[in-house]
């Protein structure tokens, strides 16, 4: 096998008891160490679900490792976890270009808008209309091991994940869905793609687990779906069926966004100002990052508040990436061949992959290779 074309380090750290770090063993890591297993590639973006994980190469190729008891991980047999990233190969021949972690099913879209499924689809999540029991009341579990196609009249540009259900973003600039809606209703055929109405030429969307985002090119911001803790941003915790305008965020110019398991993000950038700053809404107390006392975020976190990176300047660097996921967000800084991380645990935002919180530069396990740049 050819080396690959560009020097990239993939790092993983924290919980690992499904083999999601993807190290060859079920166990935690403190510190942010490499996986071994993919240093031979070119890896271009790797997603984090919950219990498993997936890495994308430059030439399209596509890795799983973790859970797959539901046969989340696209290949064969289904197994109670891997712990080494192992080749899709079901989609050789295809190139992925990016892909999205749900609940316990997976979305990918290739170079030429066409979308896949694999995993679970008891709820349609997979595109795949579910059996149900002969009374009609429940649907039966029946596992998509090996990827197939989905959304197959669609040419999707992005793919995004929720627990029960799955969202994709057309090149058109359309948002479609399928799957167990929210809040739930009377839907026949729950596997069939319908079309988000309201939603015109967006250019982002973000998936939490029962809840939705859009960014449309004009930077308004769009939620619907779950309100259960407030992560729509619209002020209350109400359930909302179709598209909701988030407000607050009007005068800010935002460059991505993210969604939590139960919470919601937007990163910012003002002008050429080479820093970011975030918004955050939603969740357990805490998980926006920013600190308050008792009920107080609660009643202020459900519409997005600003809140500031500690101890980050521009000549440090600036924020690059906001991810969320479940109750927590993640958020990745990088400069140069360094990379930092924050977390919140619903009491303090703090940085992950350093051991003990400390504000150090997040480490690589001292037996692996020589540093690479990022």
């Amino acid at each position: 096998m050819a080396p690959p074309s560009r020097s990239v380090a993939v790092l993983a750290w924290g919980s690992g008891e499904d083999g999601q770090l993807g190290m060859g063993r079920c166990d935690e890591k403190d510190w942010a160490r490499c996986i071994g297993a993919l240093d031979a590639y070119a890896v271009s973006a790797v997603v984090a679900g919950s219990r498993n994980s997936l890495a994308i190469c430059d030439d399209g190729s596509l890795f799983t490792w973790g859970w797959n008891q539901r046969g989340t991980l696209g290949h064969p047999p289904e197994t109670k976890t891997e712990s080494s990233p192992a080749h899709v190969d079901a989609l050789i021949g295809v190139k992925i270009v990016q892909a999205a972690i749900g609940g316990w099913h997976c979305l990918a879209v290739d170079d030429k808008g066409r979308a896949y499924a694999w995993g679970g689809n008891e709820y349609g999540q997979c595109g795949e209309e579910p059996e149900r029991k002969e009374d009609g009341t429940r649907a039966l579990r029946r596992d998509i091991p090996i990827p197939q196609r989905c959304a197959l009249k669609l040419k999707v540009r992005q793919v995004a994940a929720g627990g029960t259900h799955s969202v994709v973003l057309t090149q058109e600039g359309h948002v479609w869905t399928w799957g167990q809606p929210w809040p739930p209703g009377d839907i026949k055929k729950i596997s069939t793609p319908v079309r988000v109405q309201g939603l015109e030429q967006v250019s982002m969307i973000a998936v939490g687990a029962f809840h939705n985002l859009a960014l449309s090119v004009d930077g308004i911001l769009w939620a619907w779906g779950n309100n259960e803790y407030g992560q729509l941003g619209i002020g209350d915790t109400q359930p909302r069926s179709q598209p909701i305008r988030v407000e607050g965020l009007s005068n800010l110019s935002l460059v991505d966004i993210a969604a939590g398991g139960w919470h919601s993000a937007a990163l910012t950038k003002e002008g050429e100002v080479a820093r970011g700053e975030s918004a955050a809404w939603g969740g357990a107390p805490g998980a926006q990052g920013v600190s308050a006392a008792g009920n107080k975020l609660r009643e202020k976190g459900n519409r997005p508040r600003r809140s500031s990176c500690a101890g980050m300047e521009p000549a440090a660097g600036s924020v690059r990436e906001w991810v969320c996921r479940r109750r927590r967000q993640h958020l990745v800084l990088a400069v140069a061949s360094d990379a930092r991380s924050w977390w919140s645990d619903g009491s303090k935002s703090r940085k992950y992959g350093g051991g003990g919180g400390r504000e150090d530069e997040v480490r690589k396990d001292s037996k692996s290779q020589t540093r690479k740049k990022l």
